[in-house]
């Protein structure tokens, strides 16, 4: 199936040497397969059609879907409550040979820059470090990037 020609909420970005998918709007419909759920900024590099980035898969605020009604959530099993930040996911794009680029779900943006200028300015080889070993691992690192320069309103 080809998301990106039968339903106008999904687009396909051609990066240069990878392609993302990802979605613009969510429709009632739009996430009605498992294939859907992954197309979320997942990344492709064009020439061996290795996925280079998987970011989590679309999920939904509690209440927003049947399945996500507070009533049907199993909380008696031990678990950890954390706070969402505002913020953008940013996660990291394997360019190959020990390279990489932070994205957004959209690729390298004006907001995934912001965060490649926070990463070299701050601990750079703890991040450099954390970051290769994840692709060592065929990993995407994901983080929540924060800032007052991008304000992420609800």
């Amino acid at each position: 199936m080809d998301l990106a020609a039968e339903k106008e909420e999904f687009k396909i970005y051609d990066r240069g040497d990878y392609l993302i998918f990802d979605y613009m709007i969510s429709k009632s419909d739009t996430f009605d397969s498992p294939v859907a759920l992954e197309m979320r900024g997942i990344a492709f590099d064009k020439k061996t059609e290795r996925v280079i980035s998987l970011p989590f898969q679309k999920f939904f605020n509690l209440g927003e879907r049947s399945n996500t009604i507070a009533s049907k959530i199993d909380l008696c099993n031990q678990h950890t409550i954390e706070t969402k930040m505002d913020g953008s996911m940013i996660r990291t794009i394997d360019l190959g040979d020990g390279k990489w680029r932070l994205g957004t779900r959209a690729g390298v943006t004006d907001i995934a820059m912001m965060a490649e200028e926070f990463v070299a300015g701050q601990h750079p080889d703890t991040y450099d470090t954390f970051i290769h070993n994840m692709l060592m691992q065929n990993q995407t690192a994901i983080f929540e990037f924060c800032s007052r320069k991008n304000r992420v309103v609800i």
